[in-house]
């Protein structure tokens, strides 16, 4: 079974953010209609789920405590990407 590339494609800018991400999968060889996306705080709580609906598509952490937070990307339920997202307060 072809596995997707764990693809340096995907970027995140910027980051460290207040508030706004904007996650870009543009050079992905997947649709991006399999990719869901979890947001996780440092206790391993989850804050913001949901699909990704296009290429390009905002995380909106607006409102909630600055400190560091997980973005995961899951290509049908398998993980495809993770990094860490500074949030800073204004």
């Amino acid at each position: 079974e072809n596995q997707p590339q764990k693809s340096t494609s995907i970027v995140v800018s910027p980051n460290p953010s207040s508030g706004l991400f904007n996650v870009s999968l543009k050079g992905l060889d997947i649709t991006h209609q399999d990719i869901n996306f979890v947001v996780t705080n440092a206790k391993g709580i989850t804050v913001l789920k949901g699909k990704v609906t296009e290429p390009e598509y905002p995380v909106d952490l607006t409102g909630k405590p600055s400190g560091s937070y997980n973005l995961t990307l899951l290509y049908k339920e398998s993980l495809l990407f993770t990094t860490t997202l500074v949030l800073i307060s204004k």
